[in-house]
């Protein structure tokens, strides 16, 4: 599965996905893993708890399901 950056900039390859909380942003933050390489790419951040749970739980729906073969991350909503 590939997956687009949330400010549209890139579309990489996502083999896992992590999270974390950024205190300095007061968001919370959906990376790329790369396992092999041991590499994190940040994607996407969210202020909005709800939206966050939501979006990061669709994207890992879709890593084991693999029905889409890009996943366009949204905007957030706080920043809209």
């Amino acid at each position: 599965m590939y997956i687009q950056t949330q400010d549209g900039k890139a579309t990489m390859p996502c083999e896992a996905i992590r999270s974390e909380y950024d205190d300095n942003r007061k968001a919370y933050v959906i990376a790329t893993f790369y396992p092999d390489s041991k590499q994190t790419y940040k994607v996407a951040h969210y202020r909005n708890e709800k939206q966050f749970k939501g979006v990061f739980r669709e994207l890992q729906e879709n890593l084991v399901s693999g029905e889409r073969k890009i996943y366009y991350l949204p905007p957030d909503e706080e920043s809209i």
